[in-house]
């Protein structure tokens, strides 16, 4: 039985990316991000008219400017822990918390999920 799908906007979206990259302590191409996050049950919004790799690799292409990720080669990212604080990194390892706790779940995370 497929969980049910998890729409991860904003931040949380961030968060998941990033603790993606940071739990592989490898680069990882864009469709293995996507690929992760699809098996743990998590869409970007279908409201955005490009793809979920679109999306990801926009945020990437973003956090690459701010020094959080290293663009290893097209399409491949790398974390960059040192351009992170503790607590952002903790955030992002720990983005799993952001989804219900289970199908019947009304749990609702602060910022960024939508039930889908």
């Amino acid at each position: 039985m497929q969980q049910p799908s998890v729409i991860l906007t904003r931040t949380a979206l961030r968060r998941a990316v990033l603790g993606v990259l940071l739990e592989a302590r490898a680069p990882c191409s864009i469709s293995d991000i996507v690929a992760v996050l699809a098996a743990a049950g998590v869409s970007t919004s279908p409201q955005i008219v490009s793809g979920p790799g679109r999306v990801v690799a926009d945020l990437l292409r973003y956090q690459h400017r701010l020094g959080r990720v290293r663009r290893v080669r097209r399409g491949v990212y790398e974390a960059v822990p040192t351009g992170m604080s503790a607590a952002m990194r903790s955030r992002c390892r720990h983005w799993r918390r952001l989804l219900p706790a289970g199908p019947d779940s009304t749990h609702a995370a602060e910022d960024g999920w939508v039930p889908g």
